[in-house]
């Protein structure tokens, strides 16, 4: 395991992506990525929106 105290962001994107609950997404340079949350019950959706080259992480709350 890294010493996180002093990672650089590489170090944690690569000890995060190894962990269970975590998925991971590589938007290119030529990519633009939009994430979209919405509710079910009629609510306003969110939206992350952004261009390449970019890491998405997904982390399942437990």
């Amino acid at each position: 395991m890294v010493d996180l105290r002093h990672a650089t962001l590489s170090e944690l994107i690569r000890e995060l992506q190894n962990r269970d609950g975590i998925r991971s997404m590589e938007i290119k340079k030529n990519e633009v990525h939009k994430v979209q949350a919405a509710g079910c019950d009629d609510s306003r959706s969110r939206y992350i929106k952004g261009e390449g080259p970019a890491i998405i992480l997904e982390v399942k709350k437990s």
